[in-house]
């Protein structure tokens, strides 16, 4: 996954490259009343805050989701963002003589998000190459499952799942190698709220992101 992404963003960034440099451009980047379709992948380095309050752990996960956007005039776009977060998966065995249990207990974030893009053009590189900065809010939703068998073969499953209010802002960089297509990257940070009752070990979900995007325009 990490190979993947590492090459996606080599090649998006040859293309800026490539679109930075190329004179006598025709315009392939459009934003007013347009409707911009795409998704997002990449890495999110997440702070997890467990069930304690006191241990604090940094790890890396997978991001990704799809978003809409409408062009609101050349420089503002609505947008529109559902995706997924990886969380953790974790196995706890007891091998007590009397009573072995076996537990495993998984956990994701959904984020479901609106906000707007702003795209300066006193800042465009080119006509096809444009930087932005973005703002976002909404509710992530967590699930977790966790999953008991004891010596009995007794097996337990728990389903649990809380939303709370969510925050994102970030910034990035887009360009159109041909018309009605755009590549680019972004790096942000969401931040949440705390949830009721831990999913998994956590209860709060917060990381920096950096996502490769693509999509289509209309």
């Amino acid at each position: 996954m990490k190979t993947n992404i590492t090459a996606l963003t080599a090649i998006i960034i040859i293309a800026l490259s490539y679109s930075s440099t190329t004179s006598a451009q025709t315009s392939n980047f459009a934003i007013k009343r347009s409707h911009n379709f795409g998704v997002s992948a990449g890495l999110i380095n997440k702070t997890s805050v467990f069930v304690s309050g006191t241990d604090v752990e940094t790890r890396i996960g997978f991001s990704g989701g799809v978003y809409y956007g409408y062009g609101l005039n050349d420089e503002f776009e609505m947008n529109f963002y559902a995706g997924y977060l990886q969380g953790e998966v974790i196995t706890d065995n007891s091998l007590h003589v009397i009573e072995p249990t076996f537990r495993q207990t998984s956990a994701f974030v959904m984020p479901l998000l609106a906000g707007i893009k702003y795209y300066p053009i006193k800042l465009a590189f080119n006509e096809n190459v444009r930087p932005y900065a973005s703002v976002s809010a909404g509710i992530v939703t967590g699930f977790s499952t966790r999953t008991s068998l004891n010596f009995y073969y007794q097996n337990v499953t728990e389903h649990k799942s809380q939303s709370v209010a969510a925050f994102r802002l970030g910034a990035g960089i887009e360009t159109a190698p041909a018309r009605n297509f755009r590549i680019g990257l972004f790096a942000g940070y969401i931040l949440t709220g705390e949830f009721d009752e831990p999913l998994g070990t956590l209860t709060r979900y917060n990381g920096a992101e950096f996502n490769v995007t693509a999509g289509f325009s209309l």
